[in-house]
């Protein structure tokens, strides 16, 4: 079995005092790391918007999309309502509590992966994407993966977007190296920042194209 489904699982039966003691082991273990300076260049056309539904509407409409991590599926509605994909993929662990309108509604097909996102995602052809959502494994590994898996299976000018693009070492919460992988993809990458979505606690999401020439 995978090592993320394993730990999954094992989070599902575990006590409440286990995973507190599994959350400050989490934050011992994570390292000092800083992200690093990017280029001003990858701004230039950057625009920011106040949340993340106004950062579905500039994406592009139609087409096929995935989402990396689903969980109940509420922003999965919002991507079938706002951006009327013909195709949907959703990528996820554990469908359990998925929304069952999600798969009913009367927009676009729906198909749902479950498993490891980065080994699914070699399924598919590369360049199959319009764009790709991702708010899976937070963890700065489990960032990096869905970056490596995802980057050849989005189409040129497609995009990449990328959810709590924030990092965070707290114990009531999580921990997450979303910020410090995503800046290491675009300082060695370069790919262009296209949009920025505010939200309130900081977590961020943020919109990466495909360069077309690559």
């Amino acid at each position: 079995m995978n090592v993320r489904i394993l730990k999954h699982e094992l989070i599902k039966i575990a006590p409440k005092s286990v995973l507190r003691g599994y959350k400050l082991w989490k934050i011992m273990k994570v390292p000092a790391y800083r992200s690093p300076d990017l280029p001003e260049s990858i701004f230039e056309n950057c625009r920011v918007v106040s949340n993340r539904d106004k950062l579905l509407e500039l994406l592009p409409s139609g087409g096929k999309v995935a989402e990396i991590g689903v969980e109940y599926g509420r922003f999965s509605k919002n991507i079938i309502r706002i951006n009327r994909p013909v195709e949907y993929y959703g990528f996820d662990i554990d469908f359990s509590k998925v929304d069952p309108s999600v798969q009913t509604n009367d927009v676009c097909r729906v198909t749902l992966k479950e498993g490891d996102s980065p080994q699914l995602l070699k399924e598919f052809p590369d360049e199959f994407f319009d764009w790709i959502y991702i708010d899976g494994d937070h963890s700065y590994d489990g960032v990096k993966a869905d970056i490596e898996a995802a980057k050849q299976k989005v189409k040129r000018g497609g995009f990449l977007v990328f959810n709590d693009f924030a990092h965070i070492v707290w114990a009531s919460y999580s921990t997450f190296g979303v910020h410090c992988a995503v800046t290491e993809f675009l300082k060695k990458d370069e790919w262009p920042v296209r949009y920025w979505a505010y939200e309130q606690n900081a977590l961020y999401d943020i919109v990466v194209e495909r360069p077309r020439g690559e």
